[in-house]
């Protein structure tokens, strides 16, 4: 009986622990091993391995960072998201599926679990993808605390998730035209009704691509080419949680948050036909680089104003972006401002990684303006003038480090200075001048005999 007493308190104390960390917002209530924080803190890596769980964290953190910024969005995480890297082992057999993502219920409100299996068995993964999963899912259900006895949850939209994933991929490597090729031998568009209920997983490599290449598409022009788009997309993520999982890939729905598509009841389809066409139209996708980017953005910060009807002699006024306080409140502000917003759409599509963030919040600068609100507009002008500056200075450093790298770390030598070395050994090192006395023709000869 003392044993079995025994027995039972380490029993109850063990499950006491395991209540105590499921409680915490980020415990883990099933596996000890060793724990990493993200620098948000909002991820939890666990796994054998401190390098793995720290690249994890880092990666979740940055595609969150980008996330963010496409949306014009602050960090305000509430939910922390659980991440459990599990390597498989040859004498074992894990039984759990490679990919698990769960909403789980604790004491202390939400969290999301994400359960990854590596190496092999997990090599259908794409790791950044399954993160974004957990950043939408976290976004959307950030204000709730509680599920309801029995109560799912809505996940985001497979589009969303590709479509998020290849945005910011594209970010960081620029846009490949081999993506977009896949849409070139298609005999006709996909109509965006069937796009949305498709389930990527069913497909095979060749149309995994091109519903990736849609997915980037309908993101990517959401956000940048319909106005008002990033209030539109952060707001269809808020209201997931309302929407039954078919819903939330239904055309109408996804129209309804976003009032310039959903004027006529064709119009979401046409602006999804055209931006196909321009997509499939790959050569335009060819980045520029980061000086060309800057030549093509500056007339875009210049414009000139509409001429005055009562006044048609006078020509009409040359603007700038910082001249705003001179146009805003104009009764024709807004359409002094949709000829750069377009421009300012057309150049991110080609824009170099390093400067589409800037597009992005001049555009985010322009559609303010075009409301005519003026606050913080100012701070924002001088932030983004501050990013350009230090993009070029970048661009500048990193052609210098490649200059100064293929003229000392190359293992051959060219031999197109040749000459110059010659001339500079022989400077270096003079030929000793010999006179033609007795006396030089004597010291010479002892110089001979004795070196």
């Amino acid at each position: 009986m003392r044993f079995l007493s025994q027995s039972l308190g380490w029993r109850a104390l063990v499950a006491a622990l395991l209540f105590w960390q499921g409680m915490s917002a980020v415990g883990y209530a099933l596996d000890l091993m060793p724990r990493s924080f993200s620098r948000s803190r909002q991820f939890v890596v666990y796994a054998k391995d401190p390098a793995l769980r720290g690249a994890i964290g880092t990666l979740g953190d940055d595609t969150k960072t980008e996330i963010l910024r496409a949306l014009g969005q602050s960090d305000d995480w509430k939910l922390p998201i659980v991440v459990d890297l599990r390597v498989p082992e040859a004498a074992m057999q894990d039984a759990r599926p490679p990919v698990r993502l769960t909403l789980a219920q604790t004491g202390a409100g939400l969290k999301i679990e994400l359960d990854l299996l590596l190496g092999e068995a997990g090599r259908g993964t794409r790791i950044r993808d399954e993160l974004v999963r957990t950043i939408l899912l976290e976004m959307a259900y950030r204000d709730h605390k509680y599920l309801g006895a029995g109560q799912g949850y809505t996940p985001p939209p497979p589009w969303l998730v590709e479509g998020f994933a290849a945005y910011v991929d594209n970010l960081e490597d620029g846009v490949s035209a081999s993506m977009f090729a896949a849409l070139l031998p298609t005999a006709q568009t996909l109509p965006i009704s069937e796009f949305l209920v498709r389930d990527p997983a069913t497909l095979d490599s060749t149309s995994r691509a091109v519903y990736r290449a849609y997915s980037y598409n309908l993101v990517s022009l959401l956000l940048q080419d319909v106005e008002g788009g990033r209030v539109g997309m952060a707001a269809f993520i808020r209201d997931l949680p309302t929407l039954p999982p078919d819903e939330a890939r239904n055309a109408g729905v996804l129209a309804q948050h976003f009032p310039q598509l959903a004027g006529t009841p064709d119009g979401l389809e046409k602006w999804w036909t055209l931006g196909l066409a321009r997509l499939a139209a790959a050569d335009r996708y060819q980045s520029y680089s980061v000086e060309e980017t800057e030549q093509r953005l500056l007339p875009l910060l210049s414009f000139q104003g509409l001429p005055d009807l009562k006044k048609p002699l006078q020509p009409a006024k040359n603007y700038t972006l910082d001249d705003f306080a001179d146009f805003t409140g104009h009764r024709q502000n807004r359409a002094i401002l949709e000829g750069t917003r377009r421009g300012l759409v057309e150049l991110s599509g080609r824009a170099n990684p390093l400067s589409r963030p800037i597009i992005l919040g001049y555009q985010e600068v322009v559609e303010t303006l075009a409301k005519e609100h003026t606050k913080d507009v100012r701070q924002h002008l001088e932030l983004l003038a501050a990013e350009r500056k230090k993009v070029l200075k970048r661009r500048e450093d990193i052609a210098d480090y490649v200059n100064w790298y293929e003229a000392t770390q190359v293992s051959e030598q060219s031999g197109a200075f040749e000459n110059y070395f010659r001339t500079a050994r022989q400077l270096e090192h003079p030929r000793p001048v010999h006179r033609p006395d007795a006396i030089s023709a004597y010291l010479d000869g002892l110089d001979a005999e004795y070196h």
